[in-house]
């Protein structure tokens, strides 16, 4: 287990480009190959995320090497998602450093900007679908609104988004205002 939890953040930390966030889609989709990460653990995961400081792909890498593996699978994981950033740093410096007026160097970096945002929004969406909609498929919900949609969940979401939007609201404390709107509505 060890060795494939150190593999796989060692994998993700190579291939994901633009931090944390955009890296969050292939924890779940490799993890639950890899690991058997489940949606419900990665929901927990994405939530406590929101909760600690630090960088996010190593809070993630030492969550999910936790509950995979304990202390031990949390500091290879760790160290799996550690050593690729040094690595690709050090190449990509030297690569830039000599060529960073290029106009296909450029490009390619404008490129991984895009990508990294749309690999946010189908996490945002696979992340929703999930809580929201209970893992539910869109015909489901359709079919019955009311039981296959967690409505308090979705009250929170647009409050939040709300007061965010609208009222330039502080998120964390729109986290702790979550946090508390959760414990009434959801349990």
């Amino acid at each position: 287990m060890y060795v494939k939890l150190f593999l796989l953040f060692c994998k993700l930390g190579f291939v994901s480009i633009g931090g944390g966030y955009p890296m969050m889609a292939l924890i779940l989709q490799e993890g639950s190959a890899a690991v058997g990460l489940t949606a419900g653990e990665f929901a927990d995961m994405a939530a406590l995320e929101l909760l600690a400081s630090g960088p996010i792909a190593i809070n993630a890498a030492t969550y999910v090497g936790y509950i995979k593996g304990g202390v031990a699978g949390a500091a290879f994981a760790t160290l799996g998602v550690c050593v690729s950033p040094f690595v690709l740093t050090s190449i990509l410096y030297f690569f830039l450093s000599r060529f960073k007026e290029n106009r296909y160097v450029q490009g390619f970096l404008g490129a991984i900007k895009i990508a990294s945002g749309g690999i946010l929004l189908t996490t945002a969406g696979i992340l929703s679908r999930n809580i929201l909609l209970l893992d539910h498929t869109i015909g489901e919900v359709l079919a019955a609104p009311l039981e296959n949609v967690q409505w308090a969940g979705v009250l929170i979401t647009v409050l939040c988004a709300a007061a965010i939007l609208k009222w330039k609201a502080s998120p964390i404390l729109m986290i702790l205002v979550s946090a508390v709107l959760g414990m009434l509505l959801l349990s």
